[in-house]
């Protein structure tokens, strides 16, 4: 295999590498937002920047809630969301270890000039995930 071929290969993986960070943070961030399923809406459609207020308002909307079914309904969707946030982050450090296990194999079948590129790009890669994640703490630790 060629230098300029292995260079093709290497910069191919790091962009996946950087577009799978980047979807779960537009995930995290609820710029792209996961679907919740309603009586109204079977399909499943899109929520807005907060999956249990999202939820509360269509429940509040078609149930005619009373007040004291909203208190405690919406106190539970809070703990829901929290519990969603904690499982998407646990899936996320899980991604970020597999892929750190497959980084020295991809650096063996690397030149030294090679390696020092990957090597830049999986740092620079790492410390945005790094910032993403000390966003989602701090925005976790204000629910």
């Amino acid at each position: 295999m060629n230098l300029l071929h292995r260079f093709i290969v290497a910069a191919a993986v790091a962009g996946i590498f950087a577009s799978g960070f980047a979807t779960g943070w537009l995930v995290n961030d609820r710029r792209v937002s996961p679907p919740v399923v309603t009586d109204s809406d079977p399909a499943g459609g899109r929520s807005g920047s907060q999956a249990a207020a999202s939820v509360l308002a269509e429940l509040r909307e078609h149930l005619k809630l009373s007040p004291e079914q909203d208190v405690v309904i919406a106190q539970l969707l809070k703990s829901w969301e929290a519990e969603a946030i904690e499982i998407d982050q646990r899936r996320l450090d899980e991604k970020i270890a597999l892929f750190r296990k497959l980084t020295p194999q991809i650096r063996q079948h690397l030149s030294a000039e090679q390696q020092e590129l990957f090597d830049r790009v999986v740092e620079r890669t790492s410390g945005k995930q790094r910032q993403r994640q000390s966003s989602i703490n701090h925005r976790g630790d204000s629910l």
